[in-house]
């Protein structure tokens, strides 16, 4: 396994070795380009939807060890990617801005901002804004660029793209972190009627936090 510099970016490629074919010859860095086939594969029969994505990504020039340091994996962070496909790219826009600040909730990751910083590579310099927290760039909101349409093969309309490192967007690893003791709930007595199984009804004196659960 070899690594080189990708044609998408500035990120370094691994090349295999023994690639299965000669458009597969190199791993993934980014979900985009396999969202543009989604996309691709879909607008011939909508003209309007929306997809996503979420897996690994490969980094060349990043290598940590897992278990044994003898041993230097690539680096393999979490990405989740989206496409909203179109025919008013402000509507599309707005859609995607409103599911990356929902994000927060859903997965609990730290506050995303959105800059003015360099553009992906497969956003139209013009409208596209860096997603970052605590000023590290962690992602991208864009419109697709042309180059990037020809490839899904839109023709009329648009799609609005983004993609997120979320392993760069939690604000806390639970490896190593000390345990603290939880919230102590005040103790209930109360009577309730169980039945096990079809098999009774059975009386028992349940002692405990759960008394909202039974009655």
């Amino acid at each position: 396994m070899d690594s080189e510099e990708d044609s998408n970016g500035d990120v370094e490629s691994l090349r295999l070795s023994t690639p299965p074919a000669p458009d597969q010859a190199t791993l993934r860095t980014s979900l985009v380009p396999g969202l543009l086939k989604s996309i691709a594969s879909n607008v011939r029969w909508s003209s309007e939807f929306r997809i996503f994505e979420a897996g690994c990504v490969f980094r060349g020039g990043e290598y940590r060890s897992l278990d044994d340091a003898r041993e230097q994996l690539p680096s393999q962070p979490k990405h989740v990617a989206a496409a909203l496909v179109g025919s008013s790219v402000e509507t599309l826009f707005r859609e995607a801005k409103g599911i990356i600040e929902s994000l927060g909730h859903g997965i609990h990751v730290l506050p995303l901002t959105a800059q003015d910083r360099e553009p992906a590579w497969w956003a139209d310099r013009g409208a596209c804004l860096t997603l970052t927290t605590n000023s590290i760039a962690v992602g991208h909101l864009g419109v697709l660029n042309r180059r990037g349409a020809r490839v899904a093969g839109i023709k009329h309309g648009y799609a609005v793209v983004f993609e997120l490192d979320i392993d760069r967007t939690h604000g806390f690893s639970i490896k190593g972190q000390p345990l603290s003791e939880a919230t102590r709930a005040p103790v209930r007595r109360c009577r309730c009627q169980l039945d096990l199984f079809g098999l009774g009804r059975v009386d028992g004196d349940r002692s405990g936090p759960w008394r909202p659960l039974v009655r």
